[in-house]
């Protein structure tokens, strides 16, 4: 029993052993990860906060001028199209295989377990819990530093445009 021992902590320090350990997670855990940390609901909600982002991008470039029903109707089918869009392109039937791929390519077996076991304990509920309010903060944050962002990216362009202008032009 002992020579049996000897040989499977032998095995288990070797380099084939530590290789055991790097077993890419299997799919059923990673759909079960998925399930557990609510990602397809999380990317409803994502959607929900683009569509917002969209809608507040819009009033910006309008700068508060008021605008016909027929032009607010056009902006709405742009919107709600843009949005349509996104969810074909992005969608859960995009994003839950190209998922799978990606956490198998990332995660080894025993660590997915280990996120699984966090995502069940006490600690990981609240994080899946609170997560769209996180992803909220951060959307409203990010807004806030492209406002501020995206003049000076407008003046970059605008200098870049006046010298590509000056420049002298090839004959046609």
């Amino acid at each position: 029993m002992r020579l049996y021992a000897l040989i499977l902590a032998a095995w288990l320090l070797s380099p084939a052993g530590a290789l055991a350990q790097d077993v890419p997670a299997d799919e059923a855990i990673i759909r079960e990860l998925l399930a557990v940390t609510e990602s397809e609901k999380m990317l409803d909600g994502v959607y929900a906060q683009m569509d917002a982002m969209m809608v507040q991008a819009m009033q910006d470039a309008l700068g508060g001028k008021a605008v016909t029903a027929e032009q607010q109707a056009l902006l709405d089918e742009m919107r709600e199209r843009m949005v349509a869009i996104m969810r074909e392109s992005v969608g859960w039937e995009v994003l839950e295989p190209m998922t799978i791929d990606i956490y198998r390519k990332s995660f080894t077996q025993q660590e997915a377990q280990g996120m699984l076991d966090f995502y069940r304990s006490d600690a990981g509920r609240a994080v899946i819990a609170k997560m769209p309010l996180v992803m909220q903060h951060t959307m409203t944050a990010m807004q806030e530093q492209l406002k501020i962002m995206f003049p000076r990216i407008q003046e970059v362009q605008k200098d870049i445009i006046a010298r590509l202008k000056a420049l002298p032009q090839p004959p046609p």
